[in-house]
């Protein structure tokens, strides 16, 4: 028998701790549960195309409240958000916490631009779609089961104090880098408005020099994903379930080329559909 096996030894052994309680994850709640659609989880997703087209109308697997199918077509869809700011600005848009003026919200959420169009040909009779998008995500958001973010840029744009997307070109933008600190403080603030007790996954960006012929590494994917990932396997965080999405890993499947269109990280319907698979059964229904 090894020293370090030795039962004799004289040694008095080292007190051994109780472990500490960790809180446990809530239960779903009754009114999560009525609504739930023919037994499929109802879903909150906010992120890029790639992310809101593989959703597309749950493929009868999840039932959707916010996905995309294509262009400004999709359930319920407002927009495509990239950075963790315009999410937080989204939820608080959805619960009447901001209010988001009228010549703005085009340049936050592109499904209102339809309504802009409208405004400006002078038609006042118009019952916008998005009305109607934006009651259903209201009365559907808190009673949802999974919250999908996808957060692919550091990259920040507010006009008159309110995010706007990082494309819009206009006056009096403040545009900067957002800072790992500031990064952190968000991912609590972000979990902290989702109920407790439900799954939130956290999604990234695929690195381009995996998809796209001589393209150089992005350190800013690289610490997004370093820092979702340090989110997802924090303790503190345990009266949800985080989980963490990681699109890079995708380069383990021996078709990985085929996930997208050629020189693009565009999904094609493979990826798309491979993409929903990998979403729903590794991360939306294990419990």
């Amino acid at each position: 028998m090894a020293d370090s096996e030795n039962t004799f030894s004289d040694e008095v052994p080292a007190p051994v701790s109780e472990p500490v309680a960790e809180p446990e994850i809530a239960p779903l709640p009754e009114d999560v549960l009525q609504y739930k659609s023919s037994g499929l989880s109802r879903v909150f997703a906010s992120g890029d195309k790639r992310l809101l087209q593989c959703i597309n109308n749950g493929n009868c697997a999840i039932h959707p409240i916010h996905s995309q199918y294509e262009d400004m077509n999709g359930l319920n869809f407002l927009g495509n958000l990239t950075n963790i700011k315009q999410h937080i600005q989204f939820i608080k848009y959805l619960r009447g916490e901001c209010d988001i003026p009228k010549n703005l919200l085009h340049l936050f959420l592109k499904g209102y631009d339809v309504d802009r169009y409208y405004h400006e040909m002078g038609i006042i009779d118009f019952d916008s779609p998005t009305k109607e998008s934006l009651l259903n995500l209201q009365f559907y958001f808190d009673k949802c089961e999974a919250y999908i973010f996808q957060i692919t840029s550091l990259d920040i744009a507010e006009k008159d104090g309110y995010q706007i997307l990082n494309d819009i070109h206009c006056n009096d933008i403040k545009q900067y880098k957002q800072t790992a600190e500031d990064f952190e403080n968000d991912i609590k603030t972000l979990i902290s408005m989702i109920p407790a007790g439900r799954k939130i996954i956290f999604a990234n960006d695929f690195y381009p020099d995996l998809v796209l012929n001589g393209s150089s590494k992005n350190p800013d994917l690289e610490t997004i994903t370093k820092l979702l990932g340090t989110a997802s396997n924090n303790s503190e965080y345990n009266t949800h379930s985080i989980r963490f999405l990681d699109y890079n890993k995708f380069k383990e499947t021996p078709f990985f080329s085929q996930l997208f269109e050629e020189n693009s990280t565009k999904f094609t319907l493979i990826g798309l559909g491979f993409a929903f698979i990998m979403l729903n059964e590794y991360f939306i229904k294990p419990s």
